[in-house]
């Protein structure tokens, strides 16, 4: 229908600017996160509605890039976008920013936000927070987590060398 397809062509056209943005930054020696932020504040301006999913994309941006703070700010500012609520991707993005750098009280924090937005942490967000508290050498604080995690219901993984082989395993150990 024409409304759903202006809607998938304002999408193609926004990951296009942002794309040429990031070519143009990179061949110039511009700073690349400066360069998407131009880009945002121009279809805001055009009134391009931007979407969870394209916000997303650019908070894993900047995880990628080790900027938890910027991948924080994205998610504070779709938090008070109105585009909608953040979903659990987003949170466990910035969950794994900080615990990259093996800041713990900002993982922890970003977890507890969740449940304001209706969400409940999952595996995921539950392993970027262990490995959070394991990097920053707190072993008493990740296993608060693991207990909290297994009370919440989510399974614990064994690990890998306490897992029983499979048979693909099995026979390529035979070999």
């Amino acid at each position: 229908t024409r409304r759903s397809s202006i809607s998938i062509n304002d999408k193609v056209r926004m990951y296009g600017r942002i794309g040429q943005a990031l070519i143009d930054a990179k061949q110039s020696g511009r700073d690349a996160f400066a360069a998407i932020e131009a880009v945002m504040e121009q279809m805001s301006r055009d009134g391009v509605k931007l979407s969870v999913v394209f916000y997303g994309a650019v908070i894993n941006a900047y995880a990628k890039a080790d900027s938890a703070k910027g991948a924080e700010w994205w998610l504070e500012k779709l938090i008070t976008s109105g585009v909608g609520k953040p979903n659990s991707i987003c949170f466990n993005i910035v969950i794994s920013a900080w615990a990259k750098l093996c800041n713990v009280s900002r993982a922890e924090l970003w977890l507890s936000r969740m449940s304001e937005f209706g969400l409940v942490p999952d595996e995921l967000s539950y392993n970027a927070l262990i490995n959070a508290c394991a990097r920053a050498n707190s072993l008493s604080r990740a296993e608060l987590w693991l207990e909290k995690m297994q009370q919440s219901g989510m399974p614990v993984n064994k690990p890998i060398e306490e897992r029983k082989p499979t048979r693909e395993v099995e026979k390529r150990s035979e070999e």
